[in-house]
């Protein structure tokens, strides 16, 4: 039986975590347009029936064969939060598969309403929506008028699903479409359970970064002579170390008589006027004029420092803004930092978007984990601690770099990958022509990466985070790149040919990428060379290890959890007597990787893929440990 569903719930607080939250009702319709409405919350329900009513739905639900919504994975995570399961059923969220359908078109909105408009299926009706705006709660709305609002919602997602399932594309997007309707299932994991996060740690935190913040910046006063600097004002950052105006006030005593009284007023008077300060001598870089030289922090890495002071005032400005970022993720204004999104239950809850990304690879908000900071230096990533007793983390290894050698088919850099190659130790010293020390290294590991989604001489001479070259300098690093990796270039420019006569891109997997031109008529030529890497990467491999690791973990009964999704990294919050076998299983995926991608999605994958396991006390302190030996592993 196939089952359209949809929620109705408390209109402010709408997630099952949240304080306050309640769930009105659930309205179902059948293949065969037969409706049901079951209650829960509502002022005219009686409220003795509450639990006879969820067994009533948790039966209907797990007898289904297919479950369909519109935004499903939201929907399936209030109802698992009452212990209704989804693992057996067929899923299909219709906004997500449209998505997909689309090739991610950045002209489009998939809202329930564009939708159904797209397949000329009526508007929602929009009377409980009224009501909503005038503060009536939910609880309250009249039963005949929701349920007929929550019904038409399953009607329209059950008429869309079976537009979608005799759409031409299916066929071809079936294996990205199945991985992704499964996929939900871990993210749902990671936005029901959320990750602890210790408040008092994170409190601390914020007060010792504000007293460094003040030491820091009554030594950049001090060295700069002058006590009135406003250090957020970039034009002020910039005036110390190029020269320039910095706008001051002083107060000067006045007499005022007024027209309304007989006597007069004597008071203190601000005075905003404009001093020019000498500067610290820095040259701005790129010959650019002072007055429009920014402070930031890529432009102040980027500068030379000779002199003691201005070597010192370098320093502290970095480590600024290091530690104000920091600061802006945990306290954050107009609650958007970390501790401000900390649940009732002490832990954050964030929420995984599906069809935002025009390259196919999850964004989050609520908060952001893809904001996470990369690596252990952090002090943040200190405050997610575990529930149960330690937090592991697999993290695939240049899964980007990999996905674009098998794309592309370039020889030299499956070669390199398949030989155990540092490809960034090589870009380090034999392109960019620097002594291999672990900063110059990075610098090759971001030029690497950024060559792969068509970076330029002229991208990375602007860009102050990388070394200081000649525009000429980096023109002929690129092109000794592009003479290497020719077989990358090749294919790259053999993909922008055919989005100029087609529109439109397929890769190996099946996902689908739609792309318009600009205002001048021109396609995107640096997203055409992102999208399909990112979209193999993020969209299609790293889904794929997530749901395989999830499967292994259900059949093995773990109470272990998969709390986080991060850039390319899986992170579990785990039990010490489970930890050895989920190891032994992380392990197994690993290095049976590629013969997972080639039996689920039929490619004769030709390049090594890797990953690196971490675990420790909290996500801050992770240390590397060895993958198991698993000869004899099985997922039994």
């Amino acid at each position: 039986m196939e089952l359209s569903i949809d929620i109705e719930c408390s209109f402010g607080p709408n997630r099952p975590i949240d304080k306050g939250f309640y769930l009105t009702c659930v309205g179902i319709v059948n293949q065969d347009g037969k409706e049901t409405v079951i209650w829960f919350d509502h002022s005219e329900v009686n409220q003795v029936g509450w639990q006879t009513n969820l067994s009533v739905l948790r039966h209907l639900i797990e007898k289904a064969d297919t479950i369909i919504a519109h935004n499903l994975k939201y929907d399936m995570t209030v109802l698992r939060n009452y212990n209704i399961s989804f693992e057996k059923q067929k899923l299909w969220c219709t906004m997500v598969t449209e998505y997909l359908l689309s090739g991610h078109d950045k002209r489009r909105t998939f809202s329930l309403d564009a939708v159904a408009k797209h397949y000329d299926l009526g508007m929602k009706f929009d009377k409980v929506k009224a009501l909503w705006s005038s503060g009536i709660e939910t609880y309250d709305i009249p039963k005949d008028v929701l349920s007929e609002y929550v019904l038409q919602d399953c009607h329209l997602a059950m008429e869309i699903y079976k537009k979608q399932k005799e759409h031409p594309e299916m066929p071809l997007l079936s294996k990205v479409h199945a991985l992704q309707m499964e996929f939900q299932l871990s993210l749902s994991d990671m936005e029901l359970y959320g990750f602890k996060f210790n408040a008092d740690k994170a409190h601390e935190l914020v007060n010792e970064m504000d007293n460094t913040m003040a030491m820091m910046e009554d030594e950049i006063k001090e060295i700069a002579g002058e006590q009135d600097i406003n250090i957020g004002s970039w034009q002020q950052r910039s005036a110390i170390l190029f020269g320039g105006v910095i706008k001051k006030t002083r107060y000067e005593w006045v007499i005022v008589t007024l027209k309304s009284k007989p006597e007069s007023r004597y008071y203190e008077k601000a005075i905003t006027y404009d001093y020019e300060h000498p500067g610290l001598g820095f040259t701005p870089p790129n010959k650019i004029p002072k007055e429009y030289c920014s402070s930031d922090k890529a432009t102040i890495s980027k500068l030379t420092a000779k002199t003691p002071a201005q070597k010192r005032i370098k320093s502290l400005l970095l480590e600024y803004s290091v530690v104000k970022k920091a600061k802006e993720t945990l306290h954050g204004k107009d609650n958007k930092g970390l501790i401000n999104k900390i649940g009732v239950d002490g832990n954050i809850h964030p929420h995984f978007n599906m069809t935002v990304t025009a390259t196919g690879r999850l964004s989050g908000s609520d908060p952001n984990p893809q904001n996470m900071p990369r690596g252990s230096t952090s002090p943040l990533k200190k405050c997610v601690e575990p529930i149960y007793d330690e937090i592991l983390q697999l993290d695939l290894s240049q899964i980007e770099w990999r996905g674009a050698a098998e794309l592309s088919d370039d020889e030299v850099m499956k070669y390199e990958i398949n030989d155990g190659v540092d490809q960034h130790s090589a870009a380090c010293v034999d392109i960019m022509r620097l002594k291999l020390t672990k900063d110059n290294r990075n610098y090759a590991k971001i030029f690497n990466f950024r060559m792969i989604f068509g970076g330029s001489g002229y991208g990375f001479y602007m860009d102050g985070k990388m070394p200081n070259f000649t525009k000429r300098r980096w023109d002929e690093i690129v092109k000794e790149f592009n003479e290497k990796y020719w077989g990358l270039i090749a294919w790259q420019d053999k993909n922008v040919d055919h989005i100029s006569k087609h529109g439109e891109l397929r890769i190996k997997t099946g996902r689908k990428f739609v792309f318009q031109r600009d205002e001048n008529f021109a396609f995107p030529e640096r997203a055409i060379k992102n999208y399909p890497v990112q979209g193999l990467a993020g969209g299609d491999i790293l889904p794929l290890v997530s749901v395989i690791v999830r499967r292994g973990m259900k059949k093995a009964n773990m109470k272990s959890r998969m709390i986080l999704t991060v850039h390319d990294s899986l992170v579990f919050d785990i039990k010490t007597e489970e930890k050895e076998r989920l190891i032994k299983l992380l392990s197994y995926v690993l290095k049976y990787l590629v013969n997972y991608i080639k039996g689920y999605y039929d490619i004769d994958w030709s390049t090594n893929l890797a990953g690196e396991l971490e675990c420790g006390l909290n996500y801050g302190e992770l240390k590397p440990i060895e993958l198991a030996k698993i000869e004899n592993y099985s997922f039994n």
